[in-house]
């Protein structure tokens, strides 16, 4: 008579592991150009030349430029007292004002990097000697908040010119540029005659300077004792907009030591310093102004090791590789599981060091221990991303999320030891004719699976009873069967077979 054990399973598992800068010059001339450096990842520097709108020239004239992230920034001037006033005149580069590679190292910006053109119109009975303010204003707004942009100068300062147009040689002109707007400071990165006072004003050093970024030398002009004040300064914040005063500084240049009159020209010799420029002078300081703007991003690499389990109780170590690959100093570095299937603790990443500097990398770890209802769902999946903060910024950065699955490739096994234990029912001490013979049968799962679904089937014992359906790895039960009543045949025989 056959016997056998049966074992059903929907199924078993398999699986694998799978693991800006703003910048100002008037001139006479000058240019200024904002940027964001770029120690890691990319800035968002403006590769195409601003599309303008509005009368150019005047407060009501825009000029708008495209960052590679899509961000939009708009440039508009603003009316000053009187006549005074700062326009947007077109479209210009950083390198109009003369170009020095080192003045700006970080971000590294380029002669031909896209910038705005403004103008100051300093026609506002400005003195020969020292400060003119209300010369109007400008406003740069993005379409989406921008953290720590950076200014870069293209050229603050310039020269004073006559009524004919040709400089009188009677004072040098340099913008002084004052930042309005609240929530924010200014920090000078780098460049030459540049200085940021104050935390919220960029102006030259030494403001008896030229128009020029790269030399001393003026057109139909004396000399000057400095370059035009150029570089990158940051701003320190989250912005959507800056708005920035203008004003100015005029320094005396004459070689002699005396301010000219205001009939000089370049031919006549002048006298007796003025109280004030010349009125009608053709006081022009114009410059050039981009935004670029920080990359923002972290990446997740994680591993998973072992990539392959068999029982419960194992240990999964979980690395997880997180990289500043954005352009400022992250802080908060956390990593946290998004999605985790197992059905255990979920595990918990531990980082050496809570911040990253652009570029730097650090490897995070967690670990988990394996239960047996992972190894029957026959894998692990595990999603999780990194976070952290920019400065100047209560908005974490999100890394895209990185995934990770361990196999559990483990076994079904049943296994099944059948007794029979004869019973003497009649009392006569011996087995014979009108005994019973009782059935047991013990299943044991010998496999990494739990089995389910488990039936006993023996036809010659009868209905076999289980007391459970399932058993884990490790387990065992007792079913039992109608006991066998000993016939004579079976008497006759001396034996029973099943």
């Amino acid at each position: 008579m056959g016997r056998h054990a049966e074992s059903r399973r929907g199924s078993l598992p398999r699986g694998f592991v799978s693991g800006m800068r703003w910048f100002a010059a008037f001139v006479a001339a000058s240019a200024i150009v904002i940027g964001l450096t770029a120690p890691a990842g990319a800035w968002q520097v403006p590769s195409a030349a601003p599309t303008t709108s509005g009368t150019l020239g005047t407060p009501s004239a825009s000029a708008t430029l495209t960052l590679p992230n899509g961000i939009t920034e708009t440039i508009t001037g603003g009316a000053g007292t009187g006549t005074a006033q700062t326009a947007v005149t077109g479209s210009t580069t950083l390198g109009s004002r003369g170009f020095v590679a080192t003045d700006y190292t970080a971000p590294a910006l380029a002669t031909t990097t896209p910038a705005v053109s403004v103008q100051t119109n300093l026609t506002n009975n400005c003195p020969a000697s020292g400060t003119c303010s209300g010369l109007g204003s400008f406003t740069i707004t993005f379409s989406s908040p921008v953290t720590d942009p950076v200014l870069a100068l293209g050229g603050l300062c310039g020269n004073v010119y006559g009524p004919s147009g040709t400089p009188t040689a009677q004072s040098e002109i340099c913008d002084v540029l004052t930042l309005t707007s609240a929530g924010a400071t200014l920090s000078k990165i780098s460049g030459a005659n540049l200085a940021v006072t104050g935390g919220n004003t960029i102006t030259a050093t030494n403001p008896n300077a030229g128009t020029q970024c790269n030399t001393v030398t003026n057109t139909n002009s004396l000399p000057a004792l400095a370059t035009a004040a150029c570089g990158a300064v940051q701003v320190l914040g989250t912005v959507s907009s800056l708005t920035f005063s203008v004003s100015g500084t005029f320094t005396p240049v004459d070689t002699t030591g005396v301010i000219p009159g205001d009939s000089c020209n370049t031919t006549t010799s002048c006298t007796g310093p003025p109280t004030t420029n010349p009125v009608g002078v053709v006081n022009q300081d114009s410059f050039s102004i981009v935004a670029v703007a920080p990359n923002l991003s972290l990446s997740l690499a994680k591993t998973a090791s072992p990539t392959l389990v068999t029982t419960a109780g194992q240990s999964i170590n979980y690395s997880f590789v997180v990289t500043n690959t954005g352009d400022l100093t992250m802080s908060n570095i956390t990593v946290n599981e998004s999605a985790f299937s197992g059905t255990g603790s979920p595990p918990v990443a531990s980082c050496p060091s809570s911040s990253l500097a652009a570029g730097a990398s650090e490897t995070c770890t967690a670990s988990y221990t394996v239960t047996q209802a992972d190894v029957d769902a026959g894998k692990i999946t595990n999603t999780a991303t990194a976070a952290g903060t920019p400065p100047h910024s209560t908005t974490p950065v999100k890394s895209p999320p990185s995934t990770t699955t361990v196999t559990a490739n483990a076994f079904g096994k049943l296994g099944l030891v059948k007794t029979a234990v004869p019973v003497d029912t009649n009392g006569n001490h011996s087995i014979d004719q009108g005994d019973e013979i009782h059935w047991t049968f013990v299943v044991s799962n010998l496999g990494d699976l739990t089995i389910t679904d488990i039936a006993v089937s023996d036809p010659s014992a009868g209905a076999v009873n289980c007391p459970l359906t399932s058993l884990a790895p490790g387990e065992s039960m007792t079913c039992t069967a109608p006991a066998h009543v000993i016939t004579a045949a079976d008497a006759v025989a001396g034996h029973v077979l099943n």
